[in-house]
């Protein structure tokens, strides 16, 4: 088939791969760069990823996923930014990128490592699948 009904054959390898990742154990996610500018140098800001939840329940969360992950409490990102700003970090990210008028920065100046210093000082929790008896 070709045209505007054609299928879109850039889909056909991460639908493949998704499937063997809900049916394998040796992995729970996949992550992948993505771009349409060719002038993004810099791939560490243009990245996706992708958690299946391979062990569908009726009510709940994936226990697989439940189990892999921790999470802080919410706060709104500004709140983030704000506070992490001026902690010192647990790990120096020196890199520097150019945006896209080609001014360089460094990543430390960013409002993104500022939210990761906050993040850093936090507690994680858990997240429990939920008690169906609750429900």
């Amino acid at each position: 088939m070709r045209g505007k009904d054609a299928p879109f054959h850039e889909y056909n390898l991460p639908q493949l791969l998704l499937e063997w990742l809900v049916k394998t154990d040796d992995f729970i996610g996949i992550r992948y760069f993505s771009t349409r500018n060719p002038e993004a140098t810099n791939s560490l800001f243009l990245q996706n990823y992708v958690f299946p939840a391979a062990d569908l329940q009726s009510v709940g969360y994936s226990q697989r996923l439940c189990s892999a992950f921790s999470l802080t409490k919410p706060v709104r990102v500004n709140e983030a930014v704000r506070r992490g700003a001026g902690l010192a970090r647990l790990t120096k990210n020196n890199t520097q990128f150019r945006d896209f008028t080609g001014t360089e920065h460094s990543y430390h100046d960013t409002c993104y490592s500022h939210i990761e210093a906050f993040l850093e000082d936090q507690h994680l929790y858990t997240l429990a699948p939920l008690d169906v008896s609750d429900v």
